[in-house]
């Protein structure tokens, strides 16, 4: 694995607390250019609560991370906008420090740029708690809530997969 360049961390991206999936479709619309392959990560389980550790939070019922893999190094780095770690960090030490609880037994739909930009739509509805306020842009689609659809485990979507934690390092810890 190369030697792992924190080259993200310094520019200013938009966040909303809570917000997690527009942040991270936000932030990989931003920087398309800058990486050679980037990725939705949106993590959940069977019972819609996985443990995050080194959090904000660490109790969620799905967190949505990106994973890039940028033009100055050879490895992944996640994006994680929540992390008391850095917002930008090595792909398996990331996954070792905030999945540590195998009895949540996160699972990770991974989504690629394309299929994020064209398929994930949100109206919003599944935040249900209105006084967490809104992002400061506009909703990203106003049509049908497709983003439930990323977080069903049974769902199929064309050109994503589905791995646990171990299959996962597997697939993109090189």
């Amino acid at each position: 694995m190369g030697f792992f360049m924190q080259i993200f961390i310094v520019m200013e991206y938009p966040y909303k607390q809570f917000y997690c999936e527009e942040n991270i479709y936000k932030f990989l619309q931003l920087t398309k250019d800058d990486v050679y392959e980037s990725y939705a990560l949106f993590i959940t389980n069977e019972n819609k609560n996985i443990l995050v550790e080194n959090h904000q939070f660490r109790g969620w019922d799905y967190h949505v991370v990106g994973m890039i893999k940028n033009k100055k190094d050879d490895g992944y780095t996640i994006i994680d906008f929540d992390s008391n770690l850095g917002r930008e960090q090595e792909f398996i030490s990331y996954i070792e420090k905030h999945f540590i609880d195998e009895e949540s037994n996160p699972q990770f739909r991974v989504v690629p740029y394309d299929i994020l930009m064209d398929k994930f739509k949100t109206d919003r509805s599944h935040m249900v708690k209105k006084e967490l306020g809104t992002p400061a842009w506009n909703k990203l689609h106003n049509e049908s809530n497709l983003f439930t659809h990323f977080l069903n485990l049974q769902k199929d979507i064309e050109g994503t997969s589905i791995y646990n934690k171990k299959e996962l390092i597997h697939a993109y810890g090189k």
